[in-house]
């Protein structure tokens, strides 16, 4: 078998381990774990002390509690605590105060249901409360924000093909490693950045692969 799926492989119990696989199975995963690369985005344009809000929906902090903990105590032993608040039924206004009252200095908005089906709602609402909105995950985007972060796939449809190629030439697909995207994207907005009244680091510039004015 040689799959394609939207989900991290070993998370969802597809796949052991990503180096060797093992079973008769193996192949692509567009997903990456974009949270900590965007943590590092908003801490790098936002004032310290540093307090980063998550802005989800209830259905992705079920589905990731064991990661929440881990970005809790990690990013708290350098120094940023993070903050979660669900986006519910309330409205913008509710969820911009709500983010007023963690105190934050920037916001990230994961991939999540909420955030594809109504992204500009979560990027209003970030906004409303004066604060920076890092998107970490490719979404349909309209509402200008400060930055985006995203899987770079440009390549895996050919990698997927390779792998099918391999397998059908004879390998083991459990031998095969499961291929995943070889980095991310990075979009700033200078235009958001003004309207905040913030300068945009060169060091984050410089990582930019798109910049919008």
């Amino acid at each position: 078998v040689v799959f394609s799926v939207n989900v991290d492989p070993v998370r969802s119990g597809l796949v052991p381990s990503l180096a060797r696989p093992g079973g008769r199975a193996t192949g692509v995963s567009w997903v990456l774990d974009l949270e900590d690369k965007a943590i590092d985005l908003a801490t790098s344009v936002s004032p310290r002390p540093h307090r980063v809000a998550f802005l989800i929906d209830s259905g992705w902090m079920e589905e990731n509690a064991a990661k929440v903990e881990l970005l809790r105590s990690r990013w708290l032993a350098r120094g940023v605590p993070l903050a979660f608040v669900v986006a519910g039924p309330a409205g913008e206004g509710a969820i911009a105060d709500e983010l007023r009252r963690t105190i934050a200095t920037a916001v990230i908005v994961p991939l999540s249901l909420a955030s594809y089906t109504d992204p500009d709602s979560m990027a209003r609402a970030g906004k409303s409360a004066g604060l920076p909105v890092v998107f970490a995950g490719a979404t349909p985007l309209a509402e200008r924000v400060l930055m985006s972060v995203e899987a770079d796939v440009s390549n895996l449809l050919q990698r997927h093909s390779a792998l099918v190629e391999r397998v059908l030439a004879g390998a083991d697909p459990g031998t095969l490693p499961v291929e995943r995207p070889a980095g991310v994207r990075v979009t700033v907005d200078l235009g958001a950045a003004q309207a905040l009244g913030m300068k945009v680091p060169k060091s984050v510039l410089a990582q930019a692969d798109v910049l919008l004015r």
